[in-house]
């Protein structure tokens, strides 16, 4: 299916593509089919896909009561993909959330943590825990989940500081 849509280059043959993806998750596969044939495509993932994990049926338990009792969550990860399924993940429980990752510019970082800070209508944010471990005020949340955590346990604590 993506082969004719030259989404590898249209240069690449159909083995080389054939190849390619057996080295792709089903996420990365998913994103793929959503962008050259939208959420219906032949292959995708349904919503429910997301919520299969554990930890996403754990999220998607927490996060509601969290939020019914007016609290507000940073959500961490190492993994940048990990990050990419739970904006999924928050998308199918119909949360609010920003992000700040490494790929976040650095002008724009402050102005992710004011906005999270100052508006209370934002429930969530994710973050990576690298990027969004160290240095930043995220006073805005009284809530902090890893959900996976850092072979350093000092990363993880300076995480959890974000909103101390």
């Amino acid at each position: 299916m993506l082969h004719p849509k030259g989404a590898f280059g249209f240069e690449c043959t159909l083995d080389r593509v054939i190849e390619e993806l057996k080295g792709y998750s089903d996420f990365a596969i998913h994103r793929l089919l959503v962008y050259y044939y939208g959420i219906t495509a032949r292959g995708a993932l349904s919503e429910e896909h997301v919520l299969l994990s554990a930890k996403c049926k754990a999220l998607a338990e927490l996060l509601p009561s969290l939020k019914e009792h007016g609290h507000r969550v940073l959500i961490f990860s190492q993994w940048t993909a990990m990050l990419d399924i739970l904006e999924w993940a928050l998308d199918v429980i119909g949360v609010t959330y920003l992000r700040l990752d490494g790929s976040t510019q650095i002008t724009e970082r402050q102005t992710i943590v004011d906005t999270f800070n100052n508006d209370p209508s934002i429930f969530a944010c994710l973050l990576s825990t690298r990027a969004g471990g160290q240095g930043l005020n995220l006073i805005g949340a009284d809530t902090v989940v890893i959900h996976d955590m850092d072979c350093n346990p000092q990363m993880d604590r300076q995480a959890e500081d974000r909103c101390h």
